[in-house]
């Protein structure tokens, strides 16, 4: 058995470490991190109050982490797919012994390995309130998973795009389009708008759909199985999806 599962996770090990060599020889990923950084240490001091609130939590980053995440995520997945083609490795990689669902895995994983590192360098914040107050840590690490999370499913979902068109800008514009849909359509603002449109079992069925609607919970430091499983169904349905994209680009090469 456990020799089996060697042989699996074999050339997935391979094409992540590969993937991972790439982000760390691209100055693109000291970019992305400046960036991420810049964004997610300005935001909690200006927009989110965090030293005006006074207390003892991460609202102040949690909150505006999915909009943070609208533009970083599609810019750190738009490349999975689509750099191969525009490279034409991508005929080269599907004829090597690795299986479309071990290279979307793999793609997947370094993807959320870099987003991971992001996420740890955003820490100094907790050992900051830490210093300052005494914070809920059970709800602070409720917000993280919530963040990992959250992050999980729109890098699957921008591996899909990428998966599914032929230029990266192509893949950066739809995914940045459809995270964004799926984030503002749980907002009150949106609520107010459906209400108006839907009848009202319509529009809770299109707000339960919202990735905003069930991260809220994790920001109020509660762990609900079914948010849990919003999410890694998102990320299964995607990684699904990428698959047959990927094993359909195989069948016409």
């Amino acid at each position: 058995m456990l020799a089996t599962i060697k042989i699996y996770l074999a050339p997935i090990t391979a094409l992540y470490r590969k993937e991972c060599s790439d982000f760390l020889n691209s100055a693109a990923t000291a970019i992305f991190l400046i960036f991420f950084l810049l964004a997610s240490g300005i935001l909690p001091f200006t927009v989110g109050q965090f030293f005006f609130r006074n207390q003892s939590d991460l609202q102040s980053l949690f909150i505006p982490l999915p909009w943070i995440f609208i533009l970083f995520i599609p810019a750190l997945t738009m490349r999975t797919w689509a750099e191969e083609r525009r490279l034409g490795t991508l005929e080269l990689l599907l004829t090597l012994p690795i299986t479309p669902t071990q290279a979307s895995l793999a793609k997947v994983a370094a993807c959320a390995t870099l987003l991971l590192v992001a996420l740890a360098l955003t820490l100094p914040l907790w050992v900051t309130i830490t210093l300052l107050g005494k914070p809920d840590h059970g709800a602070l690490a409720a917000g993280y998973l919530g963040a990992i999370l959250l992050a999980l499913a729109q890098l699957s979902i921008g591996s899909l795009l990428s998966a599914l068109v032929q230029s990266q800008t192509a893949a950066f514009i739809l995914t940045v389009a459809t995270i964004a849909t799926l984030t503002i359509i749980g907002s009150a603002s949106a609520a107010q708008i459906l209400e108006s449109i839907f009848p009202d079992y319509l529009q809770r069925a299109i707000t339960t759909m919202s990735m905003s609607e069930h991260y809220k919970g994790f920001l109020r430091g509660s762990v609900s199985l079914g948010d849990v499983v919003y999410f890694l169904t998102l990320c299964l349905a995607a990684l699904l999806l990428t698959v047959l994209a990927v094993k359909r680009t195989a069948q016409n090469t």
